[in-house]
C-alpha cells in the first residue's frame, strides 16, 4: 500500500474512532428546533409535569422568581408548580439562536413574552443548555431572566 492511501485509511479510523467515542450522529440544527420548540409548548401547557420531563435532574439554573442558583431538583420542581399556576397559555418568541455544541449538545437563547391566563404579559431572555441523554435532549443549564427596563436617554 502507498504511504498515501496508507495515511488516508489511518485518518479515515481515527475519525470514525472519534464519532463513536462521542455517541452517534452530530445533533442536526432541525433536532435542535424541535426540542426548542417542545421545550416552549410545555412551558406554556400549565402542567408542571410536562415541565419536569425537559429537565435533567442535575439542572443548575437561575429562575426569575428566586434568588440563588438552583441546584436541587426538588427546588427545580417547586419552581415549575409555582410557574404552571401562572397559566401562562401563550408564548411569542422574537429572537431565537440556536448553538450547535457537538453531538450530544446545544444551546438555545432567546427573547420572548408569556401571555394568556389571567396574568400580566411577561418578557423574559432565556438560554437553555441541552444534552442528549438516553436518546432525548433534557435542558441540563438554564437562565431566565427579565428583560430589562429601556434605558433612559441622557437629558
Amino acid at each position: 500500500m502507498k504511504p498515501r492511501m496508507l495515511l488516508i485509511s489511518f485518518a479515515a479510523l481515527a475519525l470514525a474512532g472519534c464519532h463513536h467515542r462521542h455517541g452517534g450522529q452530530m445533533v442536526s440544527p432541525e433536532e435542535a428546533a424541535a426540542a426548542a420548540d417542545a421545550s416552549q409548548a410545555a412551558w406554556i401547557s400549565g402542567d408542571a409535569a410536562k415541565m419536569d420531563a425537559l429537565y435533567d435532574q442535575g439542572i443548575v439554573g437561575f429562575d426569575p422568581s428566586f434568588p440563588d442558583l438552583v441546584t436541587s431538583w426538588d427546588k427545580w420542581q417547586s419552581l415549575d408548580k409555582q410557574f404552571a399556576g401562572a397559566k401562562f397559555s401563550a408564548i411569542a418568541v422574537k429572537a431565537r439562536k440556536i448553538q450547535m455544541l457537538g453531538p450530544k449538545g446545544f444551546v438555545v437563547s432567546g427573547q420572548a413574552t408569556l401571555s394568556g391566563g389571567g396574568s400580566k404579559p411577561t418578557e423574559f431572555r432565556f438560554t437553555d443548555v441541552y444534552q442528549r441523554k438516553d436518546g432525548k435532549f433534557l435542558i441540563v443549564n438554564e437562565h431566565v431572566s427579565y428583560a430589562p427596563m429601556p434605558m433612559k436617554p441622557p437629558t
